[in-house]
């Protein structure tokens, strides 16, 4: 599954946001 965060560039999965080296606020997680 992945996570969704919201981020200063928007709603992104986990992977994006830690590929990018930016963090947010959990809003769920998708199986």
């Amino acid at each position: 599954g992945i996570l969704i965060v919201s981020t200063s560039k928007g709603v992104i999965s986990h992977e994006q946001a830690r590929s990018e080296g930016i963090g947010g606020q959990l809003l769920g997680y998708v199986y």
